[in-house]
């Protein structure tokens, strides 16, 4: 690849934080403060950053990166169950499924919205 040439950019979807409490099921494509038998995340919105915590048998991982930055390779997962998300960075998910998502967002206050893609 030449230097000049870059990845395309994905296709951010938007996930509004309209709660403190949220439950997040990739699969359904629903983000709801009620915990479904499908949800993979669960998260808590503070001031200035979320707090996740990945349901079993899901796994998560943070990057010091931007989200459309992230790739396949980034998300290398070990046993990690809990992150907090701040302004910039990544949040990658490994559904029970087997896929991978990466979650983030840019704010400067307080997290109002997040974006995600799937990755693979």
């Amino acid at each position: 690849m030449l230097q000049n040439e870059s990845i395309p950019a994905p296709k951010l979807n938007k996930i509004n934080l309209s709660a403190f409490v949220m439950y997040y099921d990739f699969d359904k494509i629903e983000f709801t403060e009620i915990r479904t038998d499908g949800s993979d995340l669960f998260s808590r919105k503070y001031d200035n950053y979320v707090h996740f915590t990945a349901l079993v048998p899901n796994k998560i991982n943070l990057l010091n990166k931007p989200v459309k930055d992230a790739q396949k390779e980034d998300c290398i997962f070990g046993d990690t169950a809990v992150a907090q998300l701040f302004s910039g960075q990544t949040l990658c998910v490994k559904t029970g499924n087997g896929n991978i998502l990466a979650i983030g967002g840019v704010w400067e206050t307080s997290p109002v919205e997040l974006e995600w893609y799937k990755i693979s």
